[in-house]
């Protein structure tokens, strides 16, 4: 093997890797936030599906009260749309959790979720 392959190839390695230094940076503070705002959301996987709406409405609604960004409260509102489009096979089987989801919309004020429930509904 010849040291100047070696070499050459040491310093692409290097050179990829610091001139990604800053992306690499961005990509960690970007799953920071997310993380940030994924465990406002965690919960037990043994939770049933309507009490797993319920817990991300309540806590939805305790980010809007806490005066959170509005980025944050619109994040909150995703999780909560992705919850509801991901159980799709368990509404089927009993359409009432789309009531229930309403009705969580009114008590805790959700206005942008209520609009998306009418809808669905």
């Amino acid at each position: 093997m010849n040291n100047d392959d070696t070499i050459s190839g040491d310093r692409e390695l290097y050179g990829g890797f610091i001139s990604d230094r800053k992306n690499i940076k961005q990509e960690k503070s970007r799953l920071h936030r997310q993380k940030e705002v994924g465990d406002a959301f965690a919960f037990k996987e043994d939770v049933d599906f309507l009490h797993q709406i319920a817990y991300c409405f309540e806590r939805s609604y305790g980010l809007k009260m806490a005066g959170k960004e509005e980025r944050i409260i619109i994040q909150s509102n995703k999780e909560i749309k992705d919850l509801i489009n991901g159980g799709e096979w368990i509404i089927k089987m009993d359409p009432m959790i789309l009531h229930y989801c309403l009705y969580f919309c009114v008590y805790y004020e959700n206005e942008l979720l209520k609009e998306y429930l009418f809808h669905e509904i």
